[in-house]
């Protein structure tokens, strides 16, 4: 992948050129391609997935099973394994409830309190060891 290219798809860079973007944790900046699909999904088929199986809810079903799929090819990984989730918190609660543990959990000591918690909690309830890697200035050692 050519970071150049890439960075031609996303808008805010034609406005912000010299934007350095470091708080993808909280929210993203989105590609132009992803900006439109959202707006046409809103404008044409927006509906609850999985919910309805009247012809919106079917367009929006399909549209998010499409998405999964696009998404997957992009990053390489299977639809069925590919999971949307809203922030970086959400992803490390459902990864905390959905691993089976044996033996410790290793966190980095710079981790995000809401990293923490979902782990500290797993501990709690699994009787299972935190131990937390070192750091050297800004970097695990």
């Amino acid at each position: 992948m050519e970071p150049e290219k890439i960075k031609e798809d996303y808008p805010i860079f034609k406005k912000r050129e010299n934007l350095v973007y470091l708080d993808n944790a909280a929210t993203s900046q989105k590609p132009r391609q992803v900006l439109e699909r959202i707006s046409k999904f809103y404008s044409e088929s927006n509906a609850n997935i999985g919910r309805g199986l009247y012809d919106l809810a079917n367009d929006a079903n399909t549209s998010y099973k499409e998405a999964r799929a696009k998404t997957a090819d992009f990053i390489g990984s299977n639809p069925s394994e590919t999971v949307f989730v809203r922030n970086t918190t959400e992803a490390e609660n459902l990864l905390a409830h959905s691993l089976d543990i044996d033996g410790e959990i290793v966190l980095s000591k710079m981790a995000h309190h809401s990293e923490q918690l979902p782990w500290r909690r797993k501990a709690e309830k699994e009787d299972l060891e935190i131990s937390y890697l070192e750091t050297e200035n800004g970097k695990i050692s």
